[in-house]
């Protein structure tokens, strides 16, 4: 299955900051809305950086209290690694497991039109492994045959 075909499924709700949002404004929203990691976009659409909530402590626990006044530009991951929506799920998956990371943006054209999360990702896995699986055992266990 194709990075796509899990968007067309279910949509994540992701979110978006301007480079020039503060970190506290950030941080509102990472509590208002329970996410992982919010993607930063320039006024152009265009991705610029991904801040987690990890970048947000790390940014607190060395400057502390002066942190959550400076854009979050300054505390954001630049080095984004994303996917395509024509790449496979697996290759996703290799991708963050390899990195340390569990949210990837799917970017298309420069502009973020999804984030896959690690565990969405093997869950509509796990979910075709167990369509699969009961479609063999129905071949295996196919009951009422001649032989």
């Amino acid at each position: 299955m194709i990075i796509e075909e899990l968007i067309a499924e279910s949509r994540s709700d992701f979110l978006t900051v301007l480079p020039d949002h503060s970190v506290m404004e950030t941080a509102q929203l990472f509590g208002q809305r329970r996410t992982a990691v919010i993607v930063v976009c320039g006024n152009d659409g265009l991705i610029e950086g991904v801040v987690s909530l990890g970048d947000i402590a790390y940014s607190i626990g060395e400057e502390g209290a002066e942190a959550v006044g400076r854009p979050v530009k300054q505390v954001m991951t630049t080095d984004v690694i994303s996917c395509e929506p024509s790449d496979d799920i697996e290759s996703a998956l290799h991708k963050m497991n390899d990195l340390g990371v569990r949210h990837l943006p799917v970017v298309e054209n420069g502009r973020v039109v999804d984030v896959v999360s690690h565990t969405r990702a093997l869950e509509v896995l796990y979910k075709g492994a167990a369509l699969d699986f009961a479609q063999l055992r129905s071949y295996v266990f196919k009951s009422g045959g001649r032989y």
